[in-house]
């Protein structure tokens, strides 16, 4: 696939995940920078003044793993990172320091890959659903009474999986 038609793709996917926010009852838009290094920093924005970096996986369906591009999430400043997945269509969730801390685990195979062929880290699809939340499940249960950054943030952090550090990646 092109990198045009990649990010169309992943413009789409911004513009659903704003959708998805804005059915929560949290107003959000796109990062609108004109520069590549502001436009760099995060892809969507919500009126908590929460950022989030957008990315759209599509060939979980052919691999049965998420691919976390190193370069593309360690330079992000957004404060969560989202991840669409072809196999279902939904969006899951992560704060940044646990994305880029699940990126560093062992037990995850580090490939080339991505827009530019740099470092990437494979997730099991099945891994990547313990560690990453469904953001359907996240805004729904921070929006039952009233919608704060506090509780998406803490739903958003909370896993499934036990990191400590020792197990963190030997670089």
């Amino acid at each position: 696939m092109s990198f045009r038609a990649d990010l169309k793709a992943g413009h789409t996917a911004e513009d659903e995940f704003v959708l998805l926010l804005n059915s929560f009852g949290i107003k959000a838009g796109r990062n609108t920078a004109t520069n590549q290094r502001e436009m760099a920093l995060y892809d969507v924005w919500d009126e908590h003044y929460q950022t989030y970096e957008i990315k759209f996986d599509r060939r979980v369906s052919e691999t049965d793993n998420v691919y976390l591009e190193h370069e593309a999430l360690s330079h992000s400043n957004a404060h969560f990172i989202v991840y669409k997945l072809d196999i279902d269509n939904k969006f899951y969730i992560l704060d940044r320091a646990g994305a880029l801390y699940a990126m560093e685990l062992p037990q995850f195979k580090v490939v080339s890959g991505g827009d530019k062929w740099g470092a990437g880290t494979l997730i099991p699809v099945d891994e990547f659903r313990k560690i990453f939340r469904d953001c359907n499940e996240v805004f729904k249960t921070a929006s039952k009474k009233t919608t704060t950054t506090s509780k998406v943030k803490k739903k958003a952090v909370d896993s499934d999986i036990n990191i400590r550090p020792e197990q963190k990646r030997k670089v």
